[in-house]
């Protein structure tokens, strides 16, 4: 995986001599809303940084702080400190890039903004880690002495290949101080899943130790996502704005033991992954 991870840091190093045409962007959403087996509270901080005017990269974490149990069941799991979070590490490439609008001197009236409008490639790595809260639809098996036996969480890794279509509305009243006014992102990809792991406990009170569940279960390795970013700057550096995601995950095929568990509808892990929020973030 570390060998994965540095590819992309290798061949922006390679291309990344000649003028740097961006920022360095560090953005936080404090309100991020996630919608799974739970509504959730989530908290999600990215950062970014442009290269040259090809390449970029960009990390984003979104991790579950707290969550009311929305399904017909309402157990919790005796760990409840592990919590749902989505993490992703993108290889930016600019394909298409629009130009500056030429100034006429000779103008009295100059254009006080321009469009700027870029067409990216995004390849980029994904961990995925959903909480298994529900402890009787994830009861999988019994041991000798009659104690449960349960997944935790389900974790995946994969690969992901998107486009992503930006505009940039850009302040030129001042041709040698061009700004940034606010900026649309519109993204979307697919999700190709490589690995998959499980965790579990054994259920004994007072107890619970830890276990590895065999990995005995289909694996859907496709997914998609779309994604829409909106940003307006207050000012030089200080942005606020807001982020919307939609996403199919990988998805690990479990089905509960019908021994130990009777099912009734929405125990299992969502297909659809949804979040929401409103960021801030400061430019450098």
């Amino acid at each position: 995986m570390k060998t994965i991870i540095l590819i992309p840091l290798c061949l922006v190093s390679i291309f990344s001599s000649g003028q740097h045409t961006e920022k360095f962007v560090a953005e936080i959403s404090p309100v991020n809303i996630g919608l799974h087996t739970t509504l959730s509270y989530n908290f999600q901080g990215k950062l970014s940084y442009q290269f040259n005017k090809y390449f970029s990269l960009s990390a984003r974490h979104n991790q579950e702080l707290y969550a009311d149990m929305i399904s017909s069941t309402q157990k919790s799991s005796p760990y409840p400190y592990k919590k749902n979070s989505l993490s992703d590490i993108q290889l930016g490439i600019t394909l298409v890039n629009s130009k500056q609008p030429r100034l006429d001197p000779t103008e009295d009236i100059s254009p006080k903004s321009w469009n700027q409008k870029l067409f990216r490639a995004d390849l980029g790595l994904t961990y995925y880690k959903f909480a298994a809260m529900q402890t009787d639809y994830y009861s999988y098996d019994l041991d000798d002495q009659g104690n449960y036996s349960v997944i935790n969480s389900i974790n995946r890794l994969s690969v992901s290949l998107g486009f992503s279509f930006i505009i940039r509305e850009n302040n030129i009243k001042d041709p040698n101080a061009i700004k940034l006014k606010r900026q649309h992102s519109f993204s979307a990809g697919v999700y190709y899943g490589l690995n998959y792991d499980l965790q579990g406990y054994v259920k004994i009170d007072g107890e619970n130790p830890s276990i590895r569940p065999p990995k005995n279960y289909g694996f859907d390795r496709s997914g998609y996502y779309l994604r829409y970013n909106f940003r307006q700057q207050i000012n030089k550096h200080l942005f606020l704005g807001a982020d919307l995601f939609l996403s199919k995950m990988p998805y690990v095929k479990y089905t509960p033991n019908t021994d130990l568990f009777v099912l009734r509808g929405g125990e299992a892990e969502p297909k659809i992954q949804p979040y929401a929020g409103i960021i801030i973030g400061w430019a450098f």
